[in-house]
């Protein structure tokens, strides 16, 4: 009985130093990374079949990536760290970003704009949906960072709900 005991205690050390994904450079040069092979993958379109005929292929539309972490790891947040370590190539540029407690970011006006943590992750929401861009799935980090802001991501019917409600 005494072997298990200590087996429970490390096991709930352990998962007490369980890590939350911040915004740090490796983080940063990571995402840029992955976006920069997605957006050099070479994209195709067909003609769509429909009962009217058909439609000419669609023009492949522009892939826009982002990066979500609970925090930034810079002691200036999203300030000035923060904007000398986003990827500056084209490949791998960063469109937008949340890190609830410390703000997010985009650039979808052709600049970019960084608002602090208060409204953070409704922000970044709109601002994606406000771009066309839907919210395919909501899981791993983003479920954890929005379950500690109060809200709940219910996968069965894929909505998101405030704790409240």
């Amino acid at each position: 009985m005494q072997g298990n005991a200590g087996l429970q205690e490390r096991l709930i050390l352990r998962a007490d130093q369980v890590s939350v994904p911040h915004l740090d450079k490796s983080y940063l040069e990571y995402a840029g990374e992955k976006a920069a092979s997605v957006r050099r993958l070479h994209r195709t379109s067909v003609a769509i079949t429909h009962a009217g005929g058909s439609s000419k292929p669609r023009e492949p539309f522009p892939v826009i990536a982002g990066i979500v972490a609970a925090r930034s790891s810079w002691a200036d947040g999203l300030g000035y760290a923060f904007r000398s370590n986003l990827p500056a190539g084209e490949d791998e540029r960063l469109d937008c970003g949340c890190a609830p407690e410390d703000g997010a970011f985009d650039d979808f006006s052709g600049e970019l704009e960084v608002v602090g943590a208060d409204g953070t992750l409704i922000y970044f929401l709109f601002r994606l949906l406000g771009r066309g861009c839907q919210i395919i799935c909501v899981s791993g980090a983003v479920g954890s960072i929005l379950e500690r802001k109060g809200f709940h991501y219910d996968q069965d019917d894929d909505q998101v709900r405030d704790f409240q409600a």
